[in-house]
């Protein structure tokens, strides 16, 4: 009897250890830049460089239409560690430019994962969720997508292929495609 009680505590002590390891310290550990393949199953792919400091790899585009809802994912690429904690804006505007709903923060702000953290090649997933206005035509969907100093408000340039585009890019729907615009 007495060994059946000391395996039950062994087996009930080493599932402990298990969980722990698992589900207590692992994920304390886990490396937020995701591995450069991950890159390949991006849906929509591009390179616009923002400053010296980050370039936009790619993005994805899901809407909750049910819950009111769309999340833009973005992929960046540090080309070099940041000096700043930037920020990364994601508007969803109307035909004219005009902001409906917007999100902003620090990519990378929700892991604790920082840009003065990242280093060069780290490649950093950012989801930004926006609330979709109920009455938002399925045809009227851009995004504007830029990044800036939070404390001065200043934002980067962006460059595609070296040659300055602005200081955001635009996320144009075309049919059931997204294609980047410049300003």
């Amino acid at each position: 009897m007495a060994s059946i009680l000391v395996l039950a505590l062994a087996l009930f002590l080493a599932s402990i250890a298990v969980f722990a390891l698992v589900k207590v310290i692992a994920p304390a550990y886990e490396i937020v830049p995701i591995p450069t393949w991950r890159l390949w199953f991006v849906p929509y792919k591009t390179s616009v460089e923002f400053g010296s400091l980050f370039r936009l790899r790619g993005y994805d585009i899901h809407w909750d239409e049910r819950n009111g809802v769309v999340t833009v994912t973005l992929y960046w690429e540090a080309l070099q560690r940041p000096d700043f904690d930037y920020s990364v804006f994601v508007h969803l505007i109307d035909e004219s430019g005009q902001i409906i709903t917007q999100k902003d923060h620090a990519p990378g702000y929700e892991r604790n994962y920082p840009p003065t953290v990242w280093l060069p090649g780290d490649i950093i997933e950012d989801p930004h969720q926006l609330k979709i206005p109920q009455q938002w035509p399925k045809s009227a969907r851009c995004f504007r997508i830029g990044v800036y100093n939070w404390a001065t408000g200043e934002q980067l340039p962006a460059f595609v292929n070296g040659n300055y585009v602005g200081n955001f890019t635009v996320l144009i729907c075309v049919g059931d495609r997204f294609v980047l615009k410049y300003p």
